[in-house]
């Protein structure tokens, strides 16, 4: 005899709702009286939520226990909603500012730009270039927080992706010496925000010399034990990493580099940088055809012999095919999530053409897996066993990096793009699990907005938001769910 859904004890229901997804169990829970009850138990919506969790960033902080009390049954389902909101809003071919949401706007009276969002918190740093320091931004208030600024020394060059725990989030940055010294002097700054309930409770920050030569080819990155600097010579095509222990003192010396073989040769097209994941290290080389992958294990770091311990290749799908050649793009930059958990290792972005009207830019997103194996030390926690996955539009990329920014899962990219008929501010997005991978959207921009000035965008999945700074030193934040 077939068992009636209703039937069934309560925990056998409990348990099969953790496998729906968000739009399924809100089909359910209309079924009928005795199912909407499930509705007002907590324990449901948190089973949803670790279950999206596992696959999409959710809007609070990734390792949130959300059995604490403060997360009421209408938090939890707020969170929940959050998603279906952004999927339904962000497939669009235009996308739409909420009407009823008015921008929130910050001015100030000097230069500045983003360079780190805390995932799922009210948090963003601030750089003030010219006067060489790194504020704690509350974008919610519009105002910063209690801290004193960070002193950077300098031009912050690179970013690290975080390392995240619950409460806290570590971010890295490399600066060098304003004017450009000569030789090229580096310094590693690495950022520890502690905070609760969307809010920043706390503020470190470690200034970590570097007595090495930079290059132009060169990346950071921090991981709970370790902050890294990776320099790319394309001279001899190797690359020199250095490692050192996150305590009290510890500088990055050329006593401790170590070089490594590319295994091809570096030409000024490529693209090169490094990441961390659970304590291994992973080198990027992409060069329009190939994406290399390489993996440090996380003992041969500790150790510091830097010995290579696996190596991928993912094709590059062909980028412009002509009637007499196939040309590829020249490179623009490469950009990392906030983790690859998620199933996205990285983003190339490279483009192609010289004026406006014959430009066309391509987004190309490298994806990775979790291997599940043993955690040894050894073995890797990624791998990387499919082609990249491309997406285009026309225009070229406007002024600068700054312009382009990847959301903390990876599945989504704001660029402004430069077009015959003006600037516009794009969107492309990643969907791994549909017929069709890759889209590409238009966020449209309020009047009060001129989109020829911005500077610097900065886009948060988690939030529904994009934060823009034009060349006025003003900080807009737009609602887009």
């Amino acid at each position: 005899m077939a068992l009636n859904l209703l039937d069934m004890p309560p925990e056998i229901l409990l348990h099969l709702a953790a496998f729906l997804q968000v739009e399924e169990l809100l089909s359910l829970l209309r079924t009928c009286s005795a199912l909407h009850a499930l509705g007002n138990d907590r324990s449901v919506w948190i089973s949803v939520l670790d279950a999206i969790r596992l696959s999409f960033p959710l809007p609070c902080p990734p390792h949130t226990d959300l059995t604490r009390p403060r997360y009421t049954l209408e938090r939890l389902r707020a969170l929940a909603l959050h998603k279906l909101r952004l999927d339904a809003r962000w497939t669009h071919p235009i996308i739409t500012p909420k009407p009823d949401k008015p921008p929130l706007v910050s001015t100030f009276d000097e230069v500045l730009d983003i360079i780190f969002s805390v995932q799922g918190t009210d948090i963003l740093l601030l750089n003030f270039p010219e006067r060489e320091e790194v504020v704690c931004w509350d974008k919610q208030a519009g105002t910063s927080f209690r801290f004193p600024p960070i002193r950077t020394g300098g031009r912050v060059i690179d970013v690290a992706a975080p390392c995240d725990a619950d409460g806290v989030s570590t971010v890295a940055f490399l600066t060098r010496p304003n004017p450009n010294s000569v030789p090229f002097t580096r310094c590693a700054h690495v950022v520890k925000v502690f905070h609760d309930d969307q809010k920043a409770t706390g503020l470190e920050h470690q200034k970590i010399p570097i007595d090495a030569a930079g290059a132009h080819f060169e990346s950071i990155f921090v991981s709970e034990d370790i902050v890294g600097w990776a320099v790319a010579d394309d001279i001899d095509d190797h690359l020199t990493l250095t490692v050192a222990s996150r305590v009290a003192g510890a500088r990055l010396s050329e006593e401790t580099s170590r070089a490594v073989a590319f295994h091809r040769q570096l030409d000024e097209d490529d693209m090169t940088l490094c990441f961390v994941y659970q304590g291994h290290v992973y080198n990027l080389l992409e060069n329009g055809i190939t994406a290399q992958i390489q993996h440090f294990s996380r003992n041969t770091v500790l150790s510091g012999e830097f010995e290579e311990t696996g190596i991928w290749r993912c094709d590059v799908p062909s980028w412009t095919t002509t009637t007499e050649t196939e040309e590829l793009h020249g490179p623009f930059c490469f950009m990392l999530p906030s983790t690859p958990f998620y199933g996205v290792g990285a983003v190339f972005v490279r483009w192609l053409g010289v004026g406006v009207e014959d430009s066309i830019v391509t987004i190309g997103f490298l994806p990775c897996s979790l291997t599940g194996l043993a955690d040894d030390g050894n073995n890797s926690p990624l791998s990387f066993p499919s082609p990249c996955v491309t997406a285009s539009t026309t225009g070229r990329p406007a002024r600068a990096m700054p312009l382009v920014w990847m959301d903390h899962g990876g599945f989504n990219v704001t660029i402004m793009v430069e077009e015959p008929d003006g600037f516009k501010l794009m969107l492309v997005r990643y969907h791994p699990w549909a017929a069709d991978p890759t889209s590409v959207h238009t966020l449209e921009l309020p009047t009060s907005v001129d989109a020829k000035l911005i500077t610097t965008v900065c886009v948060d999945e988690t939030a529904g938001t994009v934060h823009l700074v034009d060349e006025n030193h003003v900080l807009t934040t737009l609602y887009y769910t």
